[in-house]
C-alpha cells in the first residue's frame, strides 16, 4: 500500500528533516535555554504537517514540551515529544513517536559540545 505514496512520504521526510534547518535560520543566534529551539521546532513541525494532505495521505501531528518545573523532563529524560500519523482512505498506515532531548552545539568549530555529557548520557538512558 505505501509503494504507490513513495514519492508523497519521501517529500515529506525531505520537509521534516528541514524544520530543524528551519528553525536556526528563524533564530540566527540561539542563546540561553534551549526551550526556545524546542518551543520553535513543535511549531514549525505543527505547522507544516498537523492536517496536511499529500497525494491522498493525512498526516497528523501532536507535540509537548516537557515541562521542567513540574519535573516532568527528569522523569522522561526529554525535552520534547512528537506523535506522527499517517492515513490513507482512512485506514492509519504509519503511527510514530520519538522523544528528544535538545542540546545548543556552543562550539560550532570543533564538533558537539553540550554543558555536561554525563548528564545528556543520563537523560539519554532515561528516555
Amino acid at each position: 500500500m505505501l509503494s504507490k505514496h513513495d514519492d508523497a512520504l519521501r517529500a515529506a521526510a525531505g520537509a521534516f528533516a528541514n524544520v530543524g534547518r528551519d528553525v536556526r535560520q528563524k533564530l540566527v543566534r540561539v542563546t540561553g535555554r534551549e526551550e526556545r529551539y524546542s518551543e520553535k521546532f513543535v511549531t514549525i513541525l505543527e505547522e507544516r504537517f498537523d492536517g496536511k494532505v499529500d497525494n491522498g495521505l493525512y498526516w497528523t501531528v501532536s507535540t509537548h514540551i516537557s515541562d521542567k518545573q513540574s519535573g516532568e523532563e527528569t522523569a522522561t529524560g526529554s525535552d520534547l515529544f512528537v506523535s506522527i500519523e499517517i492515513a490513507f482512505e482512512g485506514v492509519k498506515i504509519v503511527s510514530k513517536g520519538i522523544q528528544a532531548q535538545a542540546k545548543i552545539n556552543k562550539n560550532k568549530r570543533s564538533g558537539l559540545s553540550v554543558d555536561s555529557k554525563v548528564r545528556l548520557k543520563a537523560q539519554c538512558e532515561t528516555m
